[in-house]
């Protein structure tokens, strides 16, 4: 379902309903998807706009994230895609969808700790 949805608010829609039972797979998944339609029009071409309501969505979705995060769950890949994910959010100028810097530096920390044991896949995304 999360790679199915062609829209920002779909993504959150099922982070909302799922979010407690979201595993680290999901939720990078879910942070990469964001990422990548960010930004994006909807169907009537024009650019969807960010509610309160998302934004608390994607701050439960952050906080799961880091729970995983900080659990050592995140292998190589994951922790690719979050800091991809953060940096093409910031680079889309929305300002709406911020990663903590703790979650970063802590995700990027992980990264070079393990760059020894990254494969080509790892590295690429």
């Amino acid at each position: 379902r999360i790679v199915q949805a062609r829209h920002v608010d779909e993504v959150l829609a099922i982070v909302h309903r799922y979010v407690g039972s979201l595993d680290h797979i999901h939720t990078t998944t879910c942070l990469h998807a964001i990422a990548k339609r960010a930004g994006h029009s909807n169907s009537s071409g024009t650019a969807r706009s960010s509610s309160a309501q998302q934004m608390a969505v994607f701050r439960q979705l952050l906080r799961r994230h880091t729970e995983h995060l900080q659990n050592g769950r995140l292998d190589g890949r994951q922790l690719s895609n979050t800091i991809w994910a953060a940096a093409t959010l910031y680079s889309s100028h929305t300002g709406a969808f911020v990663f903590p810097q703790v979650l970063l530096r802590e995700a990027a920390s992980l990264l070079e700790r393990r760059v020894g044991s990254l494969n080509h896949q790892d590295v690429a995304n």
